[in-house]
Parts: structure tokens; sequence; C-alpha cells
């Protein structure tokens, strides 16, 4: 619902604050795909690299250890920012009675 002049001021503010936590939402997410898709990716190039047997490595190297933060922070990351969306969007969707 968009705010009227006859919705009052009040109804103005939460409407603003709604698109501000919808806006910082999407942010949320957007940077934590990217970070996911980065971590993902050089995962994926680290792991499919053809080492052998000799070389392998057991355990995290702390450049595998820093890709899996990057992977799990972006998923983290994404996952609170469609939350604050959905959130944003649950709420504006009330009406000023059923917000308290």
């Amino acid at each position: 619902m968009k705010p009227t002049r006859s919705n009052g001021v009040l109804e103005l503010k939460q409407h603003r604050e709604l698109k501000r936590l919808r806006f910082f939402g999407a942010v949320m997410a957007l940077a934590g795909l990217g970070l996911l898709i980065y971590g993902g990716l050089s995962l994926i190039g680290i792991y499919s690299r053809e080492q052998h047997m000799v070389v392998l490595e057991i355990g995290l190297s702390p450049e595998k250890g820093q890709l899996w933060v990057n992977c799990v922070t972006g998923a983290s990351l994404m996952l609170i920012g469609i939350a604050l969306r959905l959130k944003a969007g649950s709420d504006s969707q009330k009406t000023p009675e059923q917000r308290g």
C-alpha cells in the first residue's frame, strides 16, 4: 500500500523504513551471492586440479579454508538478505492496526 496524505506522517515513515529494509536486504543478498559464486568457482578450480598422489594434501590449506569461509559467509549473507526482504514484504501488506 502506497502512503497517501490521509494516511499520515507515521504511515509515511513506516513505508520509508520498509523500503529501506527491502533495499538493504537486496544489497546483502547480492553481496552474499557474489561471495558464494567467487568462493565456489575458486574451490571448483582447486579441487578439479590434477595432482599426483605424492602432492595431495590432507586437510585444509589456508587457501582452501579461506575459500570455504567465503562460500559459507556468502550463503549466510544471501539468506539474511532474502529473509529481510520477505519480512519487509509481509510487513508492507499488513494494515496499520495489524502492525500495532
